[in-house]
């Protein structure tokens, strides 16, 4: 990538990391509280009920946190809650077996959540590089004011293009020499610049409404479904691409 494509693709990684993080701290108070309310319930158990209150408070803890001090470390106390979260569902499970009471839903959540603390301590090292060296304000504001129009728009829309490769759908704004591409999740954003583009169209869908296609972006591959609006909009925008196709096709 040139010097243009690399701050931009610094940008929108350090924008989208820094949503996700506030996102999850938002769910977390809401979780936290609810953990907390069920706590109160005399209905259960006074173990049950001491184990939800400590999974609504770390929650409630680890929400407040993320929300003032989004950072890296916030993956590693994620990670933490969830150990604590799953490990209490756990011990409800077990508490209830032990009492003759079977509840493989909590035990299922309770290993989710296991197996999900594992995946955000994996994923610490990729969060700390995209917050490394946190851009200007100015640019943040100008990035995230372009993902609210990309993603508010529709592929019919000038300069918008959009592809399928499932479960993800990736939405781009084509500019004179650069394309960014957000997913639908937003959870990853691509820049890239017109010679790091290319495709081969592998056939149609059944009812020939779309195209199958091979799209490579940098250094990603994708198996892609094309709308016939987003594939003539991408085969206008590289021009390069028509003129080797026209010199191959008359040295055949």
């Amino acid at each position: 990538m040139n010097d243009d494509a690399a701050t931009l693709q610094k940008t929108a990684d350090y924008l989208l990391v820094y949503k996700r993080l506030r996102t999850l701290g938002r769910s977390s108070i809401f979780l936290g509280l609810f953990n907390l309310l069920a706590s109160l319930v005399p209905v259960q158990g006074d173990i049950i009920r001491v184990i939800l209150a400590v999974i609504g408070l770390c929650l409630l803890v680890e929400g407040v946190w993320l929300l003032v001090f989004p950072s890296p470390q916030g993956v590693f106390l994620e990670g933490l809650v969830l150990l604590v979260v799953g490990g209490g569902e756990m011990s409800i499970a077990l508490y209830d077996l032990l009492n003759g009471n079977v509840h493989l839903m909590i035990a299922f959540l309770g290993l989710m959540h296991l197996l999900g603390a594992v995946r955000w301590f994996r994923s610490y090292a990729r969060f700390r590089d995209a917050m490394q060296d946190p851009p200007s304000p100015e640019d943040l504001k100008g990035m995230d004011r372009l993902f609210q129009v990309l993603w508010r728009s529709g592929e019919r829309d000038p300069g918008v293009v959009q592809f399928t490769a499932p479960p993800r759908i990736w939405k781009g704004m084509l500019s004179r020499d650069l394309v960014i591409f957000v997913d639908n999740f937003k959870l990853q954003a691509i820049v890239a610049r017109k010679d790091d583009i290319d495709w081969t169209v592998d056939g149609t869908t059944l009812l020939g409404v779309k195209y199958k296609a091979t799209l490579r972006v940098r250094e990603y591959q994708f198996q892609a479904l094309l709308a016939p609006p987003s594939y003539a909009k991408l085969d206008d925008w590289k021009p390069a691409r028509k003129v080797a196709e026209e010199v191959e096709e008359y040295q055949a």
